[in-house]
């Protein structure tokens, strides 16, 4: 069963690199295709210029520079048998606010994104999963969450 996995663009900046990871394992699945949209690339870029951390502005451009790199030869790649790699060329166009979404919040823009490609993978066996992360202001710790 392949399982289309979106990751939130804090997955590429905080935690080990995102093609060292087990995806498969991880998502119980035994292929995976991991989508990045155009968001993810702005915000890497966004990321690269403006963080207030040096560390992490590095982190943006190596990983800008790791993802073009994937994406030179065309739009898909193969990371490993298992794992596809998908760059989604264009911004949803879908109505935000039918989706209750606000085109303001960059996490609704992934989930505008899902909602435009998912229509497409019709299969059964093709299961969404976002990866997300979430920082917590008292602990400074970060939290993964698999959203199916």
């Amino acid at each position: 069963m392949n399982k289309i996995i979106y990751l939130d663009t804090n997955i590429l900046l905080h935690y080990q690199p995102f093609d060292q990871i087990n995806w498969p394992k991880i998502v119980n699945a035994k292929s995976v295709t991991i989508v990045f949209p155009p968001l993810t690339i702005r915000e890497l870029n966004n990321h690269k210029e403006l963080h207030p951390r040096p560390h992490i502005k590095k982190r943006a451009g190596e990983m800008i520079k790791r993802l073009f790199g994937l994406f030179s030869s065309g739009p898909k790649t193969e990371l490993t048998k298992e794992i596809l790699v998908y760059f989604e060329d264009r911004d949803p166009t879908i109505d935000f606010s039918a989706h209750q979404l606000n085109p303001s919040v960059q996490d609704d823009h992934l989930i505008a994104s899902i909602i435009r490609v998912f229509p497409k993978s019709k299969k059964e066996s093709q299961i969404v999963k976002v990866v997300v992360t979430k920082q917590t202001t008292t602990q400074k710790r970060f939290s993964c969450t698999i959203l199916h």
